[in-house]
């Protein structure tokens, strides 16, 4: 799959989306999609924090550095307990 077309599918605006097609527009097809909004959002984080290179990012979307590994730690650590959950 191309990565461009993963990473815009897999996107909190698609998240937002569906999440606006459940609660505002009440559509019976998108009922009980807050797993999917859920993991959504997650593959969307850890997208942006690996593929961050940006010196001036900021919070997950800064490059993974010794500096910033207090940032990173947290959020792969919160993702696997996350995914062990479900």
């Amino acid at each position: 799959m191309n990565v461009r077309l993963a990473a815009q599918t897999l996107s909190s605006s698609v998240a937002d989306a569906i999440g606006f097609l459940n609660l505002s527009m009440k559509l019976s097809e998108f009922q009980n999609s807050d797993g999917t909004m859920k993991f959504i959002r997650m593959i969307d984080r850890l997208f942006d924090m690996l593929n961050s290179r940006s010196p001036l990012g900021k919070g997950y979307k800064q490059p993974l550095r010794p500096a910033s590994k207090d940032i990173w730690t947290e959020i792969l650590m919160s993702t696997a307990t996350d995914t062990c959950s479900v």
